[in-house]
């Protein structure tokens, strides 16, 4: 296991372009240790919700042009407007 591995389903959360920051609240409701990786599925299954841009922190790392990013991320940033194209 490396350290960018989801503690949830082992998938590496770099490769899947996963690598991102949500608020503090967000994050101890999943993992209350703090420490550790989730895939975008396996926070959203620990937190029993979809994530929403509101859940992102407003850090360079989330608003990066240079930052590869999976659709579904994307999508929850976007509140869904990314996949409808807007």
């Amino acid at each position: 296991m490396t350290s960018h591995d989801c503690l949830g389903c082992s998938a590496d959360t770099r490769a899947l372009d996963e690598y991102y920051i949500v608020r503090d609240e967000v994050w101890l409701q999943a993992v209350p240790t703090g420490e550790g990786m989730l895939c975008i599925g396996c926070l959203e299954e620990r937190i029993e919700r979809p994530l929403t841009s509101a859940d992102f922190e407003a850090v360079p790392l989330n608003f990066s042009q240079h930052e590869p990013r999976s659709l579904r991320l994307l999508d929850r940033m976007t509140d869904g407007l990314h996949e409808r194209g807007h």
